[in-house]
């Protein structure tokens, strides 16, 4: 799943230990081709995607709701309206309620779960409904609540946020940034993908007509907006190289976006099919460029939960599970592009390929829970992580002294 290192450095200790581990920030990352995952009947798979399941911080006080302010950008505490575009700051959690309120029973007061606070919740007082990572993009549907503590001043807002994969609900302003996005820069890298990937530059509509991809398209649009969005205060950019330098199994590929680093996409324009070489067809190479740009805008995540494990934080279970989990996100994401862009614009325009097309390029067979598509995997989890575990992070603890083996230690089980 991983590529050749890149040149950039990332600190994570000893010299020998550092090529090791480091290399998982440093290299170009890969994805599994959408014909190899569909083999295993698993779906594309999503690495880079970041810290999903962590169990929530959270305390308990007892609050009052203030009034809701206004939505008028003049509000200095209410920076955002419904309709916003925003961008999770971190790791946050989702509530049920503004501000973990919790409606209880006549008895019992109203309580709030403060999710930046170190007390572990109990489920009488946590409502929450799920975490979003570093990079998760949302829309604002509904808010402001202010919501302040009772007997104290102190105050916060909060938003009803519709994330792109996962859990929907309230959401801490605090949490929350603008999304930035350079719509002259994005429409450059769609060009220039079309370009170089004629295949995705028209497709054949129902009364047989070549129709041209133009920036009027909402498939062109919502590309476009990826490109320009900046993550980790870099935008990306289209890499018109092809992969021919890797193997079939690898479909798209690319770079996560760091401060020393622009984000990168290239897409694998043709496969081998027995003795013949075919060009990938329209709405698979489409698929592919939104995963990939999907991966681009969560990759934060994914960084905050790698950075988490180097400490001895994460136990091998929970590093697995974090992944599998975000993997599974995206792929819901995926699936989300093709109900909310792709298939509105295709029935727009009357592009209609097959139905199994669609259903392999978009995922559209992934189980609506994760329980039930992680039973797909062979043994109830993916190696992938579990190697990755023990051949880069086991060493880089056990050089710090910070390796234990009843957390750290791969169970008899796994194999």
């Amino acid at each position: 799943m991983f590529g050749p290192a890149k040149s950039y450095r990332y600190n994570v200790g000893m010299t020998i230990i550092k090529r090791n581990i480091a290399r998982l920030c440093r290299q170009k990352m890969f994805h599994a081709s959408l014909a190899s995952a569909r083999n295993r009947s698993i779906g594309l798979t999503c690495l880079l995607v970041g810290l999903c399941t962590l169990p929530p911080q959270s305390c308990t006080s007892q609050v009052v709701e203030a009034p809701a302010k206004s939505t008028a950008r003049s509000d200095k505490q209410s920076p955002f309206s419904i309709g916003d575009s925003i961008q999770a700051t971190g790791r946050v959690s989702v509530f049920k309620t503004p501000s973990g309120l919790r409606k209880q029973n006549s008895k019992e007061k109203n309580q709030l779960v403060d999710p930046d606070s170190k007390v572990n919740p109990t489920k009488k007082t946590n409502p929450i409904k799920g975490d979003q990572v570093k990079g998760r993009l949302g829309k604002i549907i509904g808010g402001p609540k202010t919501v302040t503590l009772k007997n104290s001043s102190v105050t916060s807002q909060w938003w009803d946020i519709d994330w792109e994969s996962g859990a929907d609900g309230w959401t801490i302003q605090s949490k929350l940034q603008p999304v930035k996005v350079d719509l002259k820069h994005g429409d450059l890298q769609v060009a220039a993908m079309l370009r170089d990937r004629p295949m995705m530059a028209s497709y054949t509509n129902a009364d047989g007509e070549v129709v041209k991809v133009s920036s009027d398209d909402e498939i062109w649009k919502w590309a476009a907006r990826r490109f320009g969005t900046t993550v980790n205060t870099q935008k990306t950019f289209w890499d018109g190289a092809d992969l021919a330098d890797k193997s079939d199994t690898y479909a798209a590929e690319h770079t996560i976006p760091r401060p020393d680093q622009r984000g990168e996409i290239r897409l694998r324009s043709s496969v081998k099919r027995g003795r013949r070489t075919v060009e990938l067809p329209f709405s698979e190479m489409w698929s592919s460029a939104f995963f990939e740009l999907i991966n681009v805008t969560s990759s934060g995540g994914f960084m905050e939960l790698y950075e988490q494990s180097l400490t001895g934080e994460l136990s091998r279970h929970q590093f697995v599970e974090n992944n599998q989990r975000l993997e599974y996100e995206a792929c819901i994401a995926l699936q989300e592009v093709f109900h909310k862009q792709f298939a509105p614009w295709a029935k727009k325009h009357g592009y209609a390929p097959s139905r199994q097309v669609l259903r392999q390029g978009f995922m559209l067979d992934v189980p609506d829970t994760y329980e039930a598509w992680i039973k797909r995997y062979p043994g109830g989890g993916y190696d992938y992580f579990f190697n990755y575990f023990d051949e880069s992070i086991a060493p880089y603890l056990k050089s710090i002294g910070r390796y234990e083996p009843a957390k750290h230690d791969p169970p008899k089980t796994d194999k």
